[in-house]
């Protein structure tokens, strides 16, 4: 995964397949970020281990309103779990805006922490995620068997 911080809260998570040779070496500026992303990482190992079901460090996603209403709601789908984008679209108030609710998805920049995830078509079926659906689906299974 490639993280980035901003004043010890996580601005983005995305699965990579191979690191972009363009980005620019980061260094810690004197804010202890070393400590925080040990934290990230030892998080993100305890979550694939079973051992956290929920994130703990702060998160802090840059998007439009309506995107961070979409990630507000969809960090109370407990993990083991899962809902529709219509489903999600309701709970805002906004019925018919299930695809508004897939873009948000789509846009979310902090994988996992956020867990876009956990949202699946009105027929159940897994669509759209942009870790790639292997993915999706190994993290799906996982929640399912230490979560449930």
């Amino acid at each position: 995964m490639l993280l980035a911080a901003d004043d010890n809260a996580l601005v983005y998570a995305s699965f990579v397949d191979a690191f972009p040779p363009q980005l620019p070496f980061v260094s810690d500026t004197g804010r202890h970020l070393g400590s925080f992303f040990q934290e990230v990482l030892c998080q993100i190992d305890n979550y694939l281990r079973g051992r956290q079901g929920r994130f703990t460090v702060p998160i802090r996603p840059h998007g439009s309103y309506f995107s961070r209403k979409v990630w507000s709601t969809l960090m109370k789908i407990r993990p083991g779990s899962w809902t529709t984008y219509g489903e999600i679209a309701r709970e805002l108030d906004h019925p018919k805006a299930a695809r508004a609710v897939g873009i948000a998805c789509r846009r979310n920049p902090i994988a996992i922490f956020i867990p876009c995830h956990r949202v699946l078509s009105k027929t159940r079926q897994l669509t759209g995620y942009a870790g790639g659906l292997h993915r999706k689906a190994l993290l799906l299974s996982l929640e399912e068997a230490f979560y449930s």
